[in-house]
Formats: structure tokens, sequence, C-alpha cells
């Protein structure tokens, strides 16, 4: 087991502990700041994982939205932009800019 397996295991058992990260990492003799960096990476490389970095196409039928349903957007990144209301014309421009 290399060294991201061990603190990725370590990172899993601080999920089920239920301790603040501080309290878990001096429990188990590691650096605070250590420990929170293999937090954060456990966290960006499932964030990737989950991510497909596209965006799914999705067939609108004029008919499905009215002009009062709110939208929602989230770009591959993560980014989330929620609109008021359906309005192609936005929708398309906000899509190109990917």
């Amino acid at each position: 087991m290399d060294k991201q397996e061990q603190m990725f295991a370590l990172v899993e058992q601080y999920y089920q502990s239920g301790l603040s990260a501080r309290l878990f990492s001096e429990q188990h003799h590691i650096s605070y700041t250590t420990f929170s960096y293999w937090v954060r990476r456990k966290r960006e490389l499932a964030r990737r994982e989950n991510s497909i970095g596209e965006f799914i196409p999705v067939n609108i039928d004029q008919h499905t939205f009215s002009p009062t349903d709110a939208i929602e957007l989230t770009y591959p990144n993560g980014v989330q932009i929620k609109l008021p209301t359906f309005n192609r014309e936005q929708i398309s421009q906000l899509l190109s800019l990917v």
C-alpha cells in the first residue's frame, strides 16, 4: 500500500469517526496541516472522478418548459448558474461559454 492509499484509508476512518479533523489527526499522530492536505486531496480526486468533463445532451421540447420555470446549469468544473426563468437564448449563450 503506497502513501496515498494509506492516507486515503485514514481519511475514510476520519469520515466514519465523527471527530473533528484536528482531534482525529492528533489521535493518529499526524500534523493537522498534513492531514488537512490529504482530506482536500481525496475530496478533489473524488470530485474529478465524478465529473464527466462535458455537458450531457438534453433535448428540450418547446412544450416541456414554460417561460416561468427556473433553470439550473451546472458546468463540468462545478460552477452552478441558477436562472429565475427559462430563456432559450440565454441558455444557449451560457452553454457556448464552455
